[in-house]
């Protein structure tokens, strides 16, 4: 297993391993750093209680660990999410709205109530793209790959847990398929919360 480690996965991984691949662990510890918190005491209990043979140089990466799922579970809680989603989701609607002269008259863009909807031309599917306050996420649901849940990152862009992709980039990969070849420059990156603001 390399690369981005799964939250599922990690649970079962021995603590060598755990402790080895910190790291990359790291990727996870801001979209979910109270279940990451719990992996920590799972392996913390191990060390105290004699059940595995790290020394105290791999404990003392535990308790970095811990600090950091700490640090990051306060950041997720205080990021102002109302005005962050907002501001995400009418960039988005705006660029959206910015392609209508590429599309049949079938592309329609409307957002209300922190729910954006897109049909997309020739009747080729929908997207919906919506808030979903009590998990702090942005929800999406694509004709493509279907639905994901987005968790704003470093308070730059939202991603995605299960890959690590960024919402923009997944659109970035999408859109160009449904959009007129007169319309090349498309770049959701470069929107409010895309990665490069």
């Amino acid at each position: 297993m390399s690369g981005f480690i799964m939250l599922k996965h990690i649970k079962h991984l021995n603590l060598q391993y755990f402790i080895k691949n910190l790291p990359q662990l790291s990727h996870i510890m801001f979209m979910e750093p109270s279940y990451s918190l719990q992996i920590y005491h799972k392996y913390s209990y191990e060390y105290k209680n004699g059940n595995s043979n790290c020394d105290d140089r791999t404990h003392k990466n535990l308790q970095n660990y811990k600090f950091k799922c700490n640090s990051n579970q306060k950041n997720k809680e205080e990021f102002n999410y109302p005005s962050i989603s907002e501001e995400t989701l009418l960039a988005l609607a705006e660029y959206f709205e910015s392609f209508e002269e590429h599309c049949d008259s079938n592309y329609d863009v409307t957002y209300s109530d922190g729910v954006l909807t897109i049909n997309l031309p020739q009747k080729q599917g929908i997207y919906v793209i919506n808030k979903q306050a009590p998990n702090r996420q942005i929800w999406l649901s694509s004709p493509i790959s279907g639905p994901k849940r987005y968790d704003l990152v470093n308070g730059i862009k939202w991603v995605y847990a299960s890959d690590g992709v960024s919402m923009h980039e997944l659109l970035n990969k999408e859109i160009p398929t449904f959009i007129s070849s007169k319309k090349k420059d498309i770049d959701f990156t470069i929107l409010p919360f895309g990665g490069k603001s």
